[in-house]
């Protein structure tokens, strides 16, 4: 009887022990469940989340766009203008001043025997007339100015004839858009001693030294580049063109940037600036040998001029060039620094002056003639 009732014991603890391994079991494959969750809730939290908030900024962005109201490029140039008048208006009320002559317009027209944007002056030089002859690329021929008037050159010729010192004063545009320093030495060398001026006037910028044309239109180029590069996910997202652009720019940027500095100190500074200061000197022993005055306008790219300047490094290269060598010289980078970039542009996307811009170069530039050259009774 005792041996029986040992062997029920037995039997009822080993099958309490096999019940208490199965609640185990089953509660370790409870746990085992719970884990796989938190991990795949690790896992895919992170990922909505980034979703989600894509998915908002596209929405966000897309909205924006609705609401904006798409203005035309003669808008934002008005409102460009406006704006420059009101941050840099004339310091005096000489520089409000313009010639009282018919605007002639954004093109050239007969004038000395050439073409010219400019009025037609006689070949010969009238009498009791200083006469400057103006000489640049784009910038100086007033690349995206509707108004002939309103550029460096016609500033300087009103202004000079206002202040009234007995003269008459003539500044003839002879400057052509894309042109270079080796354009200036040609022009120096032919018609010097046909027109006879009492001084060449070169608004001279970094592009002159056989550098790109108009290289500072980084926003220009970047839109050519995401024309060039199209894609399905560009068509379709916004957030992700966005994205793309400003990479697309960044590259664009430093690699306009790098172009311009080598230009001046890089591997091609040889072919490059070293080629132009050849020019400039050749422009000098010319102006030495006719009696001519020869002064040389350094005029900064428009680029960043609010924030750290990227070229003030190869403007004070061209400055210390030019005064080594006596040529006279007025650095117009003073007048210009600080300012903001965007509204001294001739369009939303091109870097040539406006008119605002083109009337603070021509005070600097009249303010040293005053100073320094024609003072001396020239």
């Amino acid at each position: 009887m005792l041996k029986v009732c040992q062997i029920f014991c037995r039997r009822k603890k080993e099958g309490f022990v096999e019940k208490e391994t199965g609640i185990v079991y089953h509660l370790g494959m409870m746990d085992e469940k719970k884990s796989r969750r938190t991990l795949l809730f690790k896992i895919l939290a992170p990922i909505l989340t980034v979703f989600f908030t894509l998915l908002l900024l596209e929405g966000g962005m897309r909205l924006l766009d609705w609401a904006q109201k798409e203005k035309t490029i003669q808008e934002q140039m008005t409102e460009m203008l406006k704006e420059a008048g009101q941050l840099y208006p004339p310091p005096d009320k000489l520089f409000s001043q313009v010639l009282e002559r018919e605007s002639l317009g954004h093109k050239n027209h007969p004038s000395m025997g050439l073409s010219l944007r400019d009025y037609d002056y006689p070949v010969e030089k009238p009498a009791n007339t200083y006469r400057i002859i103006g000489l640049g690329d784009s910038f100086a021929w007033g690349w995206g100015v509707a108004d002939n008037r309103r550029t460096t050159f016609k500033y300087l010729e009103c202004w000079l004839n206002e202040a009234g010192d007995g003269k008459n004063y003539e500044v003839i545009n002879c400057a052509q858009p894309a042109k270079t320093v080796n354009y200036y030495e040609s022009f120096v060398e032919e018609y010097s001693g046909k027109f006879h001026p009492d001084m060449f006037l070169i608004l001279y910028n970094l592009n002159d030294s056989y550098l790109p044309h108009a290289s500072m239109v980084v926003d220009k180029r970047t839109e050519m580049l995401m024309q060039e590069q199209k894609d399905p996910l560009s068509d379709v997202s916004l957030l992700f063109r966005f994205v793309k652009k400003r990479i697309v720019k960044k590259r664009v940027h430093d690699y306009t940037v790098g172009h311009i500095k080598e230009g001046y100190f890089g591997p091609d500074a040889e072919q490059k600036w070293g080629k132009a200061q050849e020019n400039l000197k050749e422009i000098q022993r010319v102006c030495k040998e006719q009696n001519i005055e020869l002064v040389v306008a350094i005029f900064p790219l428009l680029f960043e001029l609010e924030k750290k300047y990227p070229f003030r490094k190869e403007v004070e290269e061209m400055e210390r060039f030019l005064k080594s060598s006596q040529i006279r010289s007025v650095n117009l980078l003073p007048s210009f620094i600080g300012k903001k970039t965007f509204v001294l542009w001739s369009r939303p996307i091109d870097s040539h002056p406006n008119r605002v811009a083109h009337r603070i170069a021509a005070e600097t530039i009249y303010r040293y003639l005053k100073q320094h050259v024609l003072a001396r009774g020239s």
